[in-house]
C-alpha cells in the first residue's frame, strides 16, 4: 500500500465528511457546510492568505494513492482563544476553609470556570477511517505525528504551549453526565447542541 500526508483541499471534502461521521466533534463536526469552511479555512492557513498566524488552523489528510481516498485526518489550531472569543474552560482546584467553632478544617475540589485570551495551540481532530485503523503501516501515528513535525519546522506560527483535548465519555444518544449535571441547567442545551454553538459563540456560556 502506497501513503502520502498532505495539506487538505476542498477536493478532499467528501472523504473529510465520511470521516467525520465517525467523530462528529466540535472540531471536525458531521455536517457539510462546517466541513466546507473548515477547509476553505485551512487552505488559506497554508497559503498564508490569513495575516494573523494566530487565527489560522490546518487540517492534513492521509491519502490511500491506490483507493484514491482520504483514509485519515488531523488538525493544528494555532491558538485557543482570541480578544473575541476566549477559551472557555474549567480549572479543577481544592478550596479551604477553617471553622474556628468547629476546630475542623475543610478541602473541597471545586471546579471554577476560567477564560483565555491568548491560550496555547491545540492538535485536534484526528480520525483514521476503521477499514485502516489495523494496517500495519500505523496510519493514526503517521498522521498524529504529522502535526508536530508542521509545528517543528514552523515554531513561528504556533505557541510555545500545545494542547490536546479528550472528548468527554458520552452515552450512545450523545448525552454527556457532566454536561447535565452543570452546563445544562445553565443553558437549556443538550451537550450537542451547546458544543456546536460554542463552535460560533461562546456569549452563552460567559
Amino acid at each position: 500500500m502506497r501513503y502520502e500526508i498532505r495539506a487538505a483541499t476542498r477536493a478532499d471534502r467528501e472523504d473529510l465528511l465520511e470521516l467525520s461521521a465517525h467523530l462528529d466533534s466540535v472540531n471536525l463536526p458531521h455536517d457539510a457546510d462546517e466541513i466546507e469552511a473548515i477547509l476553505d479555512v485551512s487552505e488559506r492557513s497554508f497559503t498564508a492568505q490569513i495575516e494573523n498566524v494566530r487565527d489560522r488552523q490546518y487540517v492534513f489528510v492521509l491519502r490511500d494513492l491506490e483507493a484514491h481516498r482520504a483514509v485519515g485526518t488531523s488538525m493544528i489550531i494555532a491558538q485557543l482563544g482570541s480578544r473575541y472569543f476566549p477559551y472557555v474552560f474549567f480549572d479543577v482546584r481544592n478550596e479551604e476553609r477553617y471553622s474556628a467553632t468547629l476546630d475542623k478544617h475543610f478541602v473541597h475540589e471545586v471546579l471554577t470556570m476560567g477564560y483565555s485570551y491568548h491560550g496555547p495551540t491545540e492538535i485536534g481532530g484526528l480520525v483514521v477511517h476503521p477499514d485502516a485503523r489495523k494496517a500495519p503501516e500505523r496510519l493514526g501515528m503517521l498522521i498524529s505525528y504529522a502535526r508536530f513535525l508542521y509545528i517543528a519546522a514552523r515554531r513561528d506560527l504556533f505557541q510555545a504551549r500545545v494542547l490536546a483535548e479528550l472528548m468527554p465519555p458520552l452515552e450512545p444518544d450523545g448525552t454527556s453526565h457532566l454536561w447535565e449535571a452543570v452546563g445544562r441547567h445553565f443553558t437549556g442545551l443538550t451537550y450537542r447542541e451547546a458544543d456546536r454553538l460554542s463552535k460560533k459563540n461562546k456569549e452563552f456560556i460567559r
